[in-house]
């Protein structure tokens, strides 16, 4: 609505409606500005509140300044990340994209993108994380000139992702493309390392589990125990170098081995591993028979028993699947 149709509709001067906004825009630059001095005073939490009236106002108004709202949203979403509130953080980064124009702030927008991301990164919210650093590397790809630096640290929060959702062979790919950028090769470099070790040191794992399950193959006294541990490990350990098929297939032969081995398992015996997996039996058999809830309550009582690390994730996988 314009000015002059406000003072039309409020029966006053078209003078005394400009000087009310004016009034309400410099009460919401202080209300922002006091939240800006709390903030960098450390006192996010006590920014919040005038950040917030700040916003209030600036939407009220007739004729928004997109630039000013802009402001306000990215300030407070800085308030609610360091106060430890990433959804809210989130949430305010995104209503800042409204206001933004990608064709005219392609740099801006890109950053924003590129904040985000990091944000959903550490909010445990990989896909999106993804999606948002994505569409900031195609925007700083598409510039001309392009900004080595800029690439490099969205190529490098993209790495980082992928290494937090245990992608490593992803991860070291990322990492590697980031190392061609003077500015950023020595982090990368390390980080590229760190995630090349960490894949060697799982594919060993994986190695000596199925070496291990190999000898117990051939032997004719493997315990039930010995042999569930190791394809737990093996499934978990497929699953760390995304490889979800194997995974399950791993975790389908270890309760097979249950089915065969039932004369071996007693769901009140006194090891609490040998309990859980009684309890895991029982919860393959109840899915088996399309029976739930009675899945489910076996998955309960088996992760309250279960002592094992990698038993209690198979465990845990299995819930899921009955969700």
């Amino acid at each position: 609505m314009s000015i002059r149709a406000i003072a039309d509709k409020l029966g006053v001067s078209k003078s005394q409606v400009q000087r009310d906004i004016e009034k309400e825009l410099q009460a919401a630059a202080t209300w922002r500005a006091l939240g800006q001095t709390l903030y960098d005073a450390g006192r996010a939490s006590e920014a919040i509140e005038p950040l917030r009236r700040a916003l209030e106002i600036e939407k009220a108004q007739p004729k928004q300044a997109n630039a000013r709202l802009v402001q306000t949203l990215q300030a407070l979403a800085d308030a609610y990340q360091a106060t430890g509130d990433l959804k809210s953080a989130i949430a305010h980064h995104h209503e800042a994209l409204v206001y933004m124009d990608r064709a005219l702030q392609p740099v801006a927008y890109a950053d924003t993108l590129r904040l985000l991301g990091r944000l959903y990164c550490e909010n445990g919210q990989h896909r999106q994380a993804h999606t948002a650093l994505d569409e900031a590397l195609a925007i700083e790809n598409g510039l001309s000139p392009r900004s080595d630096e800029r690439i490099s640290r969205t190529l490098e929060a993209i790495a980082d992702t992928y290494r937090a959702e245990i992608d490593l062979e992803k991860a070291a790919e990322y990492y590697q493309k980031v190392t061609v950028y003077a500015n950023l090769a020595r982090s990368a470099s390390q980080n590229l390392k760190e995630t090349l070790d960490e894949l060697s040191r799982r594919r060993a794992t994986l190695q000596a589990a199925q070496q291990s399950l190999a000898l117990l193959d051939r032997s004719d006294s493997a315990s039930v125990k010995d042999l569930t541990f190791i394809y737990a490990l093996i499934a978990r350990s497929h699953a760390g170098l995304k490889q979800p098929d194997k995974s399950v297939e791993a975790i389908y032969e270890l309760l097979d081995v249950l089915e065969a081995r039932q004369a071996d398992l007693r769901r009140d015996d006194e090891d609490p591993d040998h309990r859980a997996l009684a309890w895991l039996a029982e919860a393959a058999r109840a899915q088996d028979e399309d029976d739930l809830p009675a899945a489910r309550l076996a998955c309960r009582s088996a992760l309250e028993a279960v002592q094992n690390a990698n038993l209690r994730w198979v465990i845990e996988q299995v819930q899921l699947s009955l969700s």
